[in-house]
């Protein structure tokens, strides 16, 4: 299983990152480039567990930014691929 090497998705990858995981490097969006056609990464406000409660109306407006069709979202950061 170490050795499994996913094929390519022809999607694109929103990755949204809580405070405290963002400056992980084990929670970095940039090896999704290699697997899909485009990797968004936003930062949500919060830790793990207040990112989806107390910062859920953060999380919200953001998942709506980040899915309207033909809209680059200003604010995150597209991972080059």
């Amino acid at each position: 299983m170490s050795n499994y090497l996913p094929p390519r998705i022809r999607a694109n990858v929103i990755c949204l990152l809580c405070e405290d995981y963002s400056a992980k490097k084990e929670y970095d969006a940039e090896p999704w480039k290699r697997l899909a056609r485009s990797v968004w990464s936003e930062r949500i406000p919060g830790d793990h567990h207040t990112c989806i409660s107390r910062h859920v109306g953060e999380l919200a407006a953001c998942i709506n930014r980040m899915t309207i069709p033909d809209i680059q979202p200003a604010d995150s950061r597209l991972v080059a691929s």
